[in-house]
This record gives C-alpha cells, structure tokens and sequence, in this order.
C-alpha cells in the first residue's frame, strides 16, 4: 500500500504502470540515488523515493521487463512496437538508449547474475489462435558488457506455456527457469545449456531462491488453489 503521505504525481504514475498488464517496478541499488523505476504503456515512469515525485519519463514504447545493473548505471527494459521485439539499454543518468538488443519474443523477465555481466530474458510469443502466433517462447541470454545474446533457448509452449520467472543462483552459475507447463528448468550458465527440467504441479508463476541459493520457493495454482512449493535447488525435490 502507498503511504498516505505520497503525492498525487507518484500515485498517479504507480497507479499507472498497475494498470500496464507486464508493468513491473525496480528500485536503485542502495548505493545509488534514491529512485525508483516503473514500465508502463510509454515506457519507463521515474520516481524520486525521497520526495516521491515524478522526476523523468523515458519514452521507449510499451514496456514491460524491467532490471537496473547492481551500480545503478543502466536499465534493461523489455519493449514491444509493432510486434518489434527488443530489450533497451538505457543509460539511467541521461534517459538515452545506448544499445538495443534484439528478441524473438515479448520480454516480461529480465534478470541479471551477480556481478552483472550477463543477463537473462524471458520472450513470450504472442498469439491469437493455437496456430496463430507471433514471435517464440524461450530464454535469451545476453552479454552486458557487449549488449549482444550470446543464446537463445526455446523453453515451454509458445501458447500454454512459456517461460514465467527467472531467478539466478548466487554462484551465478546455474539459472533457474519457470515455466507455465509446470516445471521448472536448470540452466548451465557457464554453457547455456539446459542441464535438468523437473515438474512442479500446475500453472507455475514465479521462483526464487533464498541467499545461499540452496532453496527454491515456487509460486502456482493447482485445482483452483494457490501454494507455494519449497524445493531443494539442486535436486529438485520439494521439501514439503
């Protein structure tokens, strides 16, 4: 809940990007200046969280996945222009896109590892009909450092069920993968290749790990009932 005290301009802005279907919210590194960033139907609303007011907007086009580098320098935001699929770099201290790094599919996730040298991208093909689509389902694995995909995995059903959530262990090293087709996907990420693909119950929609990266805590819906499911990371097997 916002506090009482926020300005109208910072609610209207959240409220906003709420409204935005794939709209989600990332803070500045604590480090950093306090601010506070949301995708939205024009691209990204920027809030001053010690005033909470609307400083900037950077105008990108409808935007959905969002993620700040760990020094706070740079944003990855996921857009869609006509079906024009894309991940923009954007340079937070002057709002200018800096790089554009192609996808094959609507980006709603985008995680980065540790160190913040490569990242990972949910693509979601859009489609009308079970024959009708656009773009495909899967993970795009991308340099930051270069701003080029130096993967692409086709992951899940590009109409029941493609990838929903990402998470990255500490280690960097393995990444984890929901997908709506109820498993969970284990990435090698040092050979982006997929190393296991495990079924969790139904209707999978977001994953992470606690800070050792030892637990997996799944969120679904089985049966018309949320739960949440608590797995071993490495085994895959729930531990309740």
């Amino acid at each position: 809940m916002l506090g009482t005290g926020m300005r109208r301009e910072a609610l209207v802005a959240l409220t906003s990007a709420a409204c935005w279907a794939a709209a989600q919210v990332r803070a500045a590194p604590a480090a950093t200046e306090p601010l506070l960033y949301a995708t939205t139907s024009q691209g990204v609303t920027v809030i001053d969280t010690s005033t909470n007011t609307v400083v900037s907007t950077i105008v990108l086009g409808p935007s959905s996945g969002l993620a700040v580098s760990p020094d706070g320098t740079l944003l990855y935001v996921g857009a869609d222009v006509d079906r024009d699929f894309m991940l923009s770099v954007v340079d937070a201290s002057t709002s200018a896109v800096v790089a554009v790094i192609p996808m094959v599919g609507r980006v709603d996730v985008i995680r980065l590892s540790p160190d913040g040298t490569r990242g990972y991208a949910t693509n979601a093909a859009l489609c009308r009909t079970v024959t009708e689509c656009v773009g495909s389902s899967g993970i795009s694995v991308f340099d930051a450092e270069t701003k080029t995909v130096l993967a692409t995995l086709q992951l899940g059903d590009p109409v029941f069920g493609g990838p929903r959530d990402i998470a990255v262990a500490p280690s960097g090293e393995l990444v984890f993968v929901v997908e709506n087709a109820s498993r969970v996907t284990t990435i090698d990420a040092r050979t982006n290749t997929v190393i296991s693909v495990r079924p969790h119950g139904c209707c999978l929609s977001s994953l992470t790990l606690t800070p050792d990266g030892s637990t997996a805590y799944i969120s679904g819906a089985e049966l018309g009932a949320g739960f949440i499911g608590i797995a071993d990371a490495i085994t895959g097997n729930f531990l309740t």
